[in-house]
């Protein structure tokens, strides 16, 4: 998990990226001209404010860093 200037990133599995992409989620890049930080789903910020979905993902992302 990362914040960043242009909000806060978790670091998730290729299938959850994805899905979450498909969501509306945004890739992680740190500067308008940036490389894509490709392990990384910037989180909306409406889902911040959402406390239980917001734990969920944040455990996805420590299960998988752990792994």
């Amino acid at each position: 998990m990362t914040l960043t200037p242009v909000g806060l990133a978790l670091k998730l599995p290729e299938g959850d990226r994805n899905a979450l992409f498909d969501q509306g989620w945004k890739s992680l890049r740190y500067f308008p001209n940036a490389p894509v930080k490709k392990d990384y789903a910037l989180l909306p910020f409406q889902l911040i404010d959402d406390e239980g979905v917001l734990n969920d993902w944040i455990s996805r992302s420590i299960e998988y860093v752990r792994n």
